[in-house]
């Protein structure tokens, strides 16, 4: 085999019909990630004239004289073929050596284990067990088992097949949530580059990226029409209609527990149900002076939050997606996610990947929430191999771990 730089024609041809295809292994993220510090290279792996493998490489000089290299959803090439994996690493090691690489990280989408939800129980994929023990024999250093997000990209990622989903498979509570009577006052739209700044709004508190970032990230992928910006919007008069409604109710029967309460002050049942009532009152009076402030200043419609979603082959991706805040009982992220996943449903697309989750789920998981929310989706959850350095100069390399310099680069 001879490994040799290639074009990135040559390498998104490859790439993007490969079973382990992802955006991550494209020329438009390499071309992102070129405007944020990164160097690229693009390398092949040839047999008797044939491209076998290939890899978007993503580099940095991390000391004077050495180099480190970052293949984001690892080399694109079949893991599984043991020969070919290892000529492939071979020759890599050799090629990166001359360039005074220390290691290259990568982190495959391989699945390691399959969980139920239901049980929270693992089923471990035998061979991609013994694929990590030869891996480790070939000087590919397995870094540790997170259950969080403390590595490049997430270890646990839940992925719905849309050809299954359906109202009748989610669970009940998201469905209510989904399709509560005040989401006839929402509605799903696509955005634009122009939309962004408002987007990020609804992101920023979430993203250690800054809005030229996304912006950046819009502009390489719509090159390919291979993202969306999707937008909730909300009218503000419909809003208006359903939540006077829901007053209306909310003042009837709060008369008619008053008038119990004053003939029985002190039955504590009824002290209960008033004090409820009452604060179900002044929220909702809180959230129609919003609404009122806003129709007020002309504002009828508004985008109150949104996603942004990469579409590679038969799968979209969701990058991030943030909601505003300022009326957080409103289900509208179950409303964004159920028409969202239905959206590419639609379109033909076989996945919906909801991205990561962690790998606790325990109830005294900081991230239980999160958890919970993405599983009520009725998605598979698959757990990767994980995160690995591939060693090409064990000196350097253990000179960049003892001066602390990759904690700093990869440790957040």
């Amino acid at each position: 085999m001879e490994i040799k730089e290639i074009s990135k024609t040559e390498f998104d041809k490859f790439s993007r019909n490969h079973t382990l295809n992802s955006y991550f292994q494209t020329s438009n993220y390499a071309t992102l990630m070129n405007n944020y510090k990164y160097d690229i290279m693009y390398i092949g792996g040839y047999y008797n004239n044939e491209l076998l493998c290939t890899s978007l490489i993503l580099y940095k000089s991390i000391a004077p004289t050495i180099k480190y290299g970052y293949a984001p959803r690892g080399f694109v090439l079949d893991y599984f073929d043991k020969d070919l994996l290892e000529t492939f690493t071979k020759k890599v090691k050799t090629f990166f050596a001359k360039k005074n690489f220390a290691f290259i990280k990568i982190n495959p989408e391989i699945i390691y284990s399959k969980i139920n939800i239901k049980d929270k129980k693992k089923s471990v994929i035998p061979k991609s067990k013994e694929l990590i023990t030869y891996m480790r024999s070939l000087d590919y250093e397995k870094l540790r088992n997170n259950l969080y997000f403390e590595s490049m990209l997430p270890k646990y990622n839940a992925i719905v097949d849309l050809k299954e989903f359906n109202k009748s498979n989610v669970s009940k509570k998201c469905y209510i949530k989904s399709h509560s009577i005040i989401n006839s006052s929402l509605r799903l739209k696509k955005g634009t580059l122009e939309d962004m700044k408002v987007f990020y709004e609804f992101i920023k508190e979430k993203s250690n990226k800054t809005l030229n970032y996304f912006e950046d990230f819009y502009k390489v992928f719509n090159k390919n029409e291979m993202i969306d910006l999707l937008l909730i919007e909300i009218n503000y008069l419909k809003y208006l209609e359903v939540f006077n409604d829901k007053y209306e109710k909310l003042i009837k029967e709060s008369e008619e527990i008053n008038a119990s309460f004053s003939l029985n002050p002190y039955n504590n049942d009824l002290y209960i149900q008033k004090t409820d009532l009452d604060k179900k009152i002044n929220e909702l009076e809180r959230k129609i002076n919003i609404v009122n402030t806003k129709l007020q200043k002309g504002i009828k419609k508004e985008v109150i939050g949104g996603a942004l979603v990469i579409k590679t082959k038969n799968k979209a991706t969701l990058v991030i997606s943030g909601i505003d805040d300022k009326f957080p009982n409103l289900n509208y992220k179950y409303f964004l996610y159920y028409n969202m996943i239905n959206f590419y449903k639609k379109l033909g697309y076989s996945f919906f990947d909801l991205n990561g989750i962690t790998g606790n789920f325990s109830d005294n998981n900081p991230y239980k929430k999160l958890n919970d929310f993405k599983l009520s989706f009725n998605p598979f959850v698959y757990e990767y191999i994980g995160e690995f350095d591939l060693v090409i100069n064990n000196t350097y390399y253990n000179i960049l771990w003892n001066s602390g310099k990759l904690k700093k680069e990869f440790i957040h």
